[in-house]
């Protein structure tokens, strides 16, 4: 059976490989033995009630030359002579084996009698090409015949995301299974347990149906090997006797069925897997037709059932019954045989292999770091693709091809055929022919390039024919070998495998190539190490060494963030491994396409403080230290770094300061000496010398010889580069001194760099003579980029000199895979691990310090995996030196004052995905909620399917309505007076960096949006461009980051009904930061925390509130942006999570006019360079607050009246703004006073009369986040412009004191009047977006004035 399985994948396999290609010699005997390791099973003598197949020796032979001989014959085919031995082979075994063995004999064609019956056996390349390929002359004849008893045809669709999690969970049960064998180091049939994987797989597949093989015997298997050996037998059987038998199965008379035993058991087996097919289908349209389910869509794909019979049946295709049973049938069969056969091959030779089995595992390792595999994975593993391959290159499935020639035909060689004739296509004597493959009897995965197309009949011409080929070709060829890398790599990710010695692998036939009794294996767990991997990815980075970013329209080309080539040696760069490997990174990290043209483009797009802000978090390092010597054309400066890492420190480069002190005047108008440029010199703490005149350093240097070198040097050229070796090593000794006298330590570039490098100069041997000085014993120093090519070299000398310390940046990430795991490895060789350290040696771009970062975690997990492994570390010995040579290594060699304790990351670099869930994939999702915030507050939500989002949506965004940002709380149509209406469409872009999985339904992932008119440019109504608009006003005009955490109240009702009528109402009615409200409430909680932590969300604290059925969620503070962001994703949690447990939460500022209104208050504080300025310097200020923080505040306060018309945009909101209610009531502010409009805080911690931060009590639930953070931030602009001053502060309850204070609005009319005066907030807010705003609020005044109650339906809404 060659269709052995049924489903083309998206994505294409095609590929290179190495065959030798020549021609068969002339027939003539000789002998190819069978690889050593497979033992022909000796014939056993058979019971005599066995029934056999009839195949004739010598005598069928002598028959089959009288009858072509009387015919003529002159087809110039060999007639091969058949031996008694032979027939043993026949009967029961291995039909290909005496195939193979008459090839060696009779040449690449030869016919083969089998009584009346006779074949032509090819194993000829260009023969089975010509006959696979010419389809209307040959016909699968005989293969039809004797299977017509079993299968029909067979077809189907699929997409490949889907069908790599049906893998990987079946994959997972069939480790878990045999965790038992594992513990107790039984034996195990690998062949037994692959096949019920198998069965599984195809299970889920076909009919989303679980056989559950692998926890309980399945007579289906048994009964598939039963019916697959019998159309085997048929193939060779003298007299087709079993016509009558299927001719009376078929029409209900049952004579020879039950005669003969071979043939009973064949019916049996039969009507077994058709009453399986047609129940399971019976089952499955009965769901169709109930649920009325249609395909109105070319990607149709039922998510909750996926399987290839819910298509075929929501397509309504005109399928018979009969048809339809053959053809998941024959899926079935052929599906579940071919992948178990060949994992079953390449898990047994792989045990032969010691070193093929050490290389797959440390692929799989590389690979998955850890993680099941995605769809995206399956591309990277590219060894264990080339593994099994090889496999299916030894042991084909099938061996044989057969076909009829429906005409006359002259085969390759001048062979002639007859029509009807059968021909055996030897695939098995094509794969182990010495004229076709070089060393054809050894397992070489590497024969097939790893960097090539996947070998297939095409791009091999018929050399190696895994799936058969031509219009015949098996078309679920693809889904088969992903199933199989799927299965294969999650077993060698979590186990180890040994051939159980002493037993005899010898083979069988069924439609594939399978053992005689079994393949008896031991397997052990392999070492798990996902403690490792969390602790490497939780871990704050220290970045050591890096450069400076530059600015978008610099002339550095940014090709070279992927390679330290220059000139005409970059246009060779794009064809390195690694990068090819950097250029997938960075596209992934923006959800681009893979080329530099489309990553530029989104970079412009992005803008250089997005990009970086994005390459920063993801990166999650908390300190970096700058060499700002590197040359670069528009490059910030060191402080700009400060607003994305929150510590950064300078590190001096010696050349370079000398450089710029040798183009300065002299101090006194006079030439340069030696001792006027000496007291001019400032301490460096990094040398280049490598790059100048090597690393052979001189300490004893003389005076004389640096004079004369700092004369050649001024006479050279105006602009100074130092070059002379004794000028150079005079300036180095001198810094030694310096750095040995402040205990500073100092960078030496060792090892490989861009061509201005003689790399024989920079190898750290040569750093002995310096090593060796006594004076300079103390001084600590470190060797950068790993030292490679010299990294052993780097590891032996920090092994004997106590102060050399080793750094591995830009070996990490700019080598290959493999370059950069065995540079480090070969660092800890010798090395300590406490001095070893991380960086990036990021530079010109912040994707190089994001690859540096990302490669970094990979790299050391994998090099300190291995350690466990070998047995150099346990494993807690592992985690702690991955924390000190990722982190503390760094702070203390440089004294570096950062808290990198941080045990829930802001971001974590983990290879393809974000957030780790045990089988759905971020990118393999079912669904993908798009969300916006409209105008009045609502949040809203396109979806779409996964596989349409990552094809189309990601990058081109959903068409939206400009009516959207005019639509009302009461009504889904634009306010007549925001002049937005139905005419016009925006796109509605995602911003990948906020895509999450969700996760209360793992099977769908959300993503905010971006409104955009085109691609680069903002919609003015977009109220996230608004805000990161303002946002950059604050910074290009003040150089402050706002930052902003807010305070969630919201009630969680219950329904009910009263007197016929629904009704909500309180859940439970315990009174204020009660202990029995929270118990009521505690099982929701412990669902809504925990899913906002795995959205990267803080939560300070949580608790009941003075509400009926009220509790508050305050989140950490973080910069505006994302503080806005969080807060649309805690409404969405909080909102489902109450849900799923019948509850309804809403954030609906006024939900019963008798309780306790819902706000969601805003602290506010003002960042500058990674700290808080919004406090005083010192406690001599009269608020506790610093110039600019007061100044900031009073904006606010100043413009208050015109901001609640954004944080308050419901009539409803002023219900709950009143005197007496901690809702701020009155324009003033206090100190700790929550009665106060603007309350300023003093957290736990924070000194005596020093504030850190100021709440706005009015803004509510009701409010859309980014616009009330942007009218904020715009009125703290305009504070600041004007210098604004605070007045005095209220000490007690504003109520008392009224007639004094100015009372905030009371209605959102008097609200939306005055921010229509407020010409300031239209400046910076624009005004198309104030005038949608304002003519939305009017739109809701009018409604609720003439529809008081309508407002208890907003419980729905908010």
């Amino acid at each position: 059976m060659e269709s052995s399985l049924f489903l083309q994948s998206p994505s294409s396999f095609s590929s290179l490989f190495t065959a030798k290609s020549k021609p068969f010699p002339s027939p003539k005997p000789r002998f190819v033995s069978i690889k050593a390791s497979i033992e022909k099973p000796k014939p056993k003598p058979k019971p005599k009630s066995e029934t056999t197949s009839w195949v004739s020796p010598d005598w069928l032979t002598s028959l089959t030359r009288t009858i072509t001989s009387g015919e003529n014959d002159d087809s110039g085919i060999p007639i091969a002579s058949a031996k008694l031995d032979d027939v043993s082979e026949l009967l029961g075994g291995a039909l290909f084996l005496p195939l193979y063995k008459w090839m060696n004999e009779y040449g690449p064609i030869y016919r083969l009698a089998a009584g009346p019956r006779n074949f032509v056996v090819v194993s000829d390349p260009a023969i089975a090409k010509h006959v696979l390929r010419n389809y209307p002359k040959y016909a699968k004849g005989l293969v039809a015949e004797v299977s017509e008893f079993l299968f029909g045809s067979g077809f189907a669709i699929a997409e490949g995301p889907l069908w790599t999690r049906v893998f990987c969970r079946s994959a997972e049960r069939l480790v878990e299974k045999l965790q038992p064998y594992a513990v107790e180091g039984k034996a195990v049939n690998m062949e037994e347990k692959f096949s019920q994987l198998t069965l599984d797989v195809i299970g889920l597949s076909l009919f989303n149906y679980n056989f559950d093989s692998l926890t309980t015997d399945s007579p289906v298997i048994e009964a598939v090997y039963t019916a697959l050996k019998e159309a085997e037998l048929r193939s060779t059987d003298i007299l087709p006797y079993w016509k009558a038998s299927l001719c009376c199965f078929l029409c209900g008379i049952d004579a020879l069925c039950k005669i003969v035993p071979r043939q009973v058991k064949a019916e049996k087996a039969v009507t077994l897997i058709r009453e399986t097919v047609e129940d399971l289908i019976a089952k499955c349209k009965e769901i169709v037709e109930r649920e009325g389910e249609r395909i109105n869509d070319e990607e149709y794909v039922n998510e909750s059932d996926p399987s290839i019979l819910r298509f075929l049946l929501a397509s309504r295709e005109e399928v018979s019954s009969v048809q339809l049973r053959d053809d998941l049938l024959s899926m079935l069969v052929a599906g579940h045989e071919t992948t178990g056969s060949v994992l079953t091959w390449t898990l047994y030779l792989l045990s032969k292999s010691p070193s093929a089995l050490a290389k797959a595992q440390e692929e799989v390792d590389r690979v998955l770091a850890g993680r099941n595999p995605a769809y995206e994975d399956i591309k990277e593993l590219k060894y264990i693709t080339r593994c099994i391959n090889e496999s299916m290159r030894l042991y084909p499935h099938p061996p044989v091809l057969i076909r009829r020639a429906q005409v006359p035909d002259i085969l390759p060689g001048n062979y002639k055929v007859n029509t009807g004739q059968d021909i055996m296509i030897s695939v098995y004597n094509v794969h182990r022919s010495s004229a076709v493959w070089e060393k054809a009897e050894e397992f070489l995965p590497e024969r097939f390039e790893l960097e090539g197309p996947i070998p297939n009949e095409t791009n091999t011409d018929f050399k190696f024919i895994p799936f058969s080929g031509g219009p015949r070709k098996c078309v679920g060829d693809q889904f088969a070998l992903m199933e199989a890398i799927v299965a294969l790599a999650v077993f060698l990710q979590r186990l180890n495998v040994e051939l159980v010695p002493d037993q005899t692998i010898s083979m069988t036939t069924g439609a594939t190539i399978h053992t005689t009794n079994g393949l008896y294996m031991k397997v052990s767990q392999r070492m798990e190490f996902k403690e490792l991997k969390e602790a490497i990815d939780q871990v704050e980075l220290v970045d050591a060494h890096a450069h400076n970013i530059v600015s978008l329209d610099s002339s550095f080309p940014f090709i070279r963030t992927f390679s330290e080539a220059t000139g005409d040696s970059l246009s060779f760069a794009p064809h390195s491994l690694s990068f090819k490997r950097n250029l997938r990174e960075v596209a992934q990290l923006y959800g681009s396409e893979v080329s530099l043209e489309a990553i530029e483009k989104h970079r412009q797009t992005l803008g250089l403080h997005s990009l970086t802000s994005k390459c920063f978090n993801e990166a999650r390092i908390s300190a970096l230290l700058i060499d700002d010597g590197l040359k670069l054309d528009k490059k910030h400066d060191t402080e700009w770094h400060r607003n994305f890492v929150p510590y950064v420190g300078r590190v001096l480069r010696i050349e370079t300061l000398a450089e710029q002190i040798l183009d300065e005047e002299s101090p006194d108008d006079s030439s340069w000496t030696l001792d006027s440029f000496t007291k001019a010199f400032i301490v460096a703490l990094k040398t280049i010398a490598a790059y100048r005149s090597g690393l052979d350093i001189d300490t004893h240097v003389s005076k004389e010889v640096a004079e004369n070198g700092l004369v050649e040097v001024l006479q050279a050229e105006k602009l100074v580069r130092i070059g002379n070796k004794g000028l150079i090593d005079y300036i180095l000794t001198l810094s030694l001194e310096v750095a040995e006298r402040y205990d500073l330590p100092l960078q030496i570039h060792t090892g490989f760099g861009d061509r201005d490098l003689d790399l024989r100069l920079s190898n750290p041997l040569h750093l002995r003579t310096l090593l060796e000085d006594k004076r300079f014993e103390k001084c600590r120093i470190v060797l950068l980029h790993a030292s490679y090519p010299f990294s052993k070299e780097a590891s032996y000398l920090s092994s004997v000199y106590p102060q050399v310390f080793l750094d591995f940046g830009l070996a990490v990430p700019k080598l290959s895979a493999h370059g950069m795991v065995s540079s480090v490895k070969e660092l800890l060789h010798l090395a300590s691990t406490k001095k070893v350290m991380f960086s990036t040696d990021g530079y010109a771009t912040p994707e190089t310090y994001y690859l540096g970062a990302k490669k970094a975690r990979e790299v050391i997990f994998l090099v300190l995996r291995d350690a466990c492994v070998g047995g150099d570390l346990s494993l807690m010995e592992a985690i702690d030196a991955a924390k000190d040579i990722l982190s503390r290594n760094a702070i203390a060699f440089y004294n570096i004052d950062v808290d990198t304790s941080s045990s829930i990351p802001q971001s974590r670099i983990s290879p393809k995905s974000q957030i780790e869930e045990p089988h759905v994939q971020e990118d393999s999702s079912s669904f993908v909620r798009v969300i916006w915030v409209d105008t009045s507050g609502q949040q809203r939500c396109r979806v779409v399917q996964a596989q349409r989002f990552n094809r189309s949506v990601k990058k081109n965004g959903i068409g939206l309505t400009h009516a959207s940002m005019g639509m009302t709380s009461f009504y889904d149509g634009p306010a007549e007076e925001s002049k937005l209406t139905g005419i016009g469409e925006i796109r509605l872009v995602p911003d990948l960096s906020t895509k999450r999985i969700i996760p209360w339904t793992k099977q769908e992932s959300m993503v905010l949006a971006d409104m955009l008119l085109k691609p680069g440019e903002a919609w003015d109504y977009c109220p996230r461009e608004t805000l990161r608009r303002v946002t950059n006003v604050l910074k290009d005009e003040f150089d402050l980051v706002m930052n902003a955490g807010f305070e969630n109240e919201f009630y969680l009702l219950k329904n009910v009904v009263r007197e016929g009528k629904e009704d909500y109402v309180p859940f439970e009615v315990g009174p204020y930061c009660s202990t029995s409200s929270y118990d009521a409430a505690a099982k929701i909680f412990h669902e809504i925390i925990p899913a906002l932590e795995s959205l990267n969300i803080a939560v300070e604290q949580f608790h009941a509130e003075s509400g009926k059925g009220q509790f508050e969620v305050s989140l950490g503070h973080t910069i505006a942006f994302h503080a806005a962001d969080n807060l649309v994703y805690t409404r969405e949690v909080i909102r489902s999570v109450a849900r799923k447990h019948g509850l309804l939460a809403t954030f609906v500022p006024k939900y019963d006019l008798c309780d306790i209104g819902s706000g969601s208050h805003v602290h506010i504080s003002l960042w500058k360079n990674g700290e808080n300025v919004f406090p005083a310097s010192d406690e001599s200020s009269a608020h506790g607050m610093s110039s600019i923080g007061e100044e900031f505040m009073a904006g606010v306060l100043f413009h208050l009246p015109s901001i609640f018309a954004v944080l308050a945009p419901l009539p409803n909101s002023y219900d709950r703004i009143q005197p007496n209610t901690f809702s701020g009531a009155f324009q003033c502010w206090g100190k700790e006073n929550r009665e106060a409009a603007i309350r300023t805080a003093s957290p736990p911690g924070a000194p005596d009369g020093l504030v850190t931060n100021f709440e706005i009590k009015a803004c509510d639930g009701s409010t859309n986040p980014h616009l009330s953070l942007a009218i904020i931030m715009a009125a703290g602009i305009d504070g600041l412009r004007r210098h604004l001053q605070l007045p005095d502060p209220i000490d007690t309850n504003p109520a008392d004191v009224a007639a004094t204070l100015n009372r905030l609005p009371e209605t959102l009319s008097e609200a939306v009047e005055a921010l229509e005066k407020d010409k300031v907030l239209h400046e910076l807010l624009g005004q198309n977006l104030l005038v949608a705003i304002t003519g939305v609020r009017k739109a809701e005044v009018q409604y609720y004035s003439k529809n008081p109650g309508a407002s208890k339906q907003l419980i729905h809404r908010y």
